[in-house]
């Protein structure tokens, strides 16, 4: 009797802390998984800001990340992000690319679209490929084509950006204009963030090609969603911070809850040994 209680409570042993290895690797991989994507988006606002350093460290810290945790779509996202700070654009391909294999490896057609704008903007950049004009145009369809699958309203926003940027590079102003005006007039439901991207690119090339009156007529409606544009940042930044606070909060409650388990059973092993002895 003493030894099937004693077996008893190592098989319960044995299936407690699988389910702790279990829910501790899991919830790991996840604390890791919001570590990679909370870089990722400090490094999106680096960029906007121009801190280009601290964006690099940033991607270096996030890929060694994803790396060692196995984070195969978090990792094809960040050599994207270093693919947009590369200033070779031999190199800042060459990370798109590996990111662009990942992304269809794993079934990722976001971060495929983003590869594909990454390597679009590096020849957008290049005057050097007599070819480039002709490379921006394909990875931009392919691009725009993908962001259209994914039904990401951000996504969509890039590609207009780039085509419209295409259209300049092209001494296409006039499409370059309509292009944007378009996409203004069908921003119903786009964030502040969106809305302030288009009528900043908008008002960038009214001021260019001399339409002042316009840029003036733009310009009120472009401070207003700046300013939203500011507090919807500050707001994901804080619902980011929030989820990894909850995160670390269930681990610490499971371990609690384990260990109380744990005692539970010894506990009930002693009583149980106890009662043992005393009958034999």
């Amino acid at each position: 009797m003493k030894q099937k209680i004693i077996f008893d409570y190592m098989k319960s042993l044995k299936l407690t802390l699988l389910f702790v290895c279990t829910v501790l690797f899991a919830s790991c991989s996840s604390l890791q998984r919001d570590k990679v994507i909370r870089l990722l988006e400090e490094i999106s606002a680096d960029i906007t800001s121009a801190d280009l350093d601290a964006a690099w460290n940033k991607a270096q810290k996030a890929e060694a990340i994803a790396k060692k945790h196995n984070l195969v779509k978090e990792l094809a996202a960040v050599l994207v992000s270093k693919a947009k700070l590369c200033d070779r654009i031999d190199e800042g391909i060459e990370y798109a690319q590996e990111a662009l294999r990942l992304a269809q490896d794993n079934d990722a057609p976001e971060v495929q679209c983003e590869a594909c704008y990454a390597i679009c903007s590096l020849y957008l950049n290049d005057n050097t490929d007599p070819a480039g004009n002709q490379h921006v145009g394909e990875w931009l369809e392919r691009g725009q084509a993908l962001a259209e699958t994914c039904d990401i309203p951000r996504l969509r926003l890039d590609g207009i950006i780039l085509r419209s940027l295409w259209y300049q590079r092209s001494n296409l102003y006039n499409a370059a204009e309509n292009y944007l005006e378009q996409a203004l007039r069908d921003a119903d439901g786009l964030d502040p963030i969106s809305i302030s991207t288009l009528q900043e690119h908008l008002l960038d090339l009214y001021n260019r090609s001399g339409q002042y009156k316009k840029a003036v007529g733009i310009y009120k409606d472009y401070i207003s969603a700046s300013q939203a544009a500011t507090q919807q940042m500050q707001e994901e930044m804080q619902a980011s911070w929030h989820r990894e606070s909850i995160l670390y909060k269930t681990i610490i409650a499971i371990l609690l809850l384990v260990v109380a388990t744990l005692a539970i059973l010894l506990i009930r092993n002693r009583n149980d040994c106890l009662t043992q002895s005393k009958s034999s």
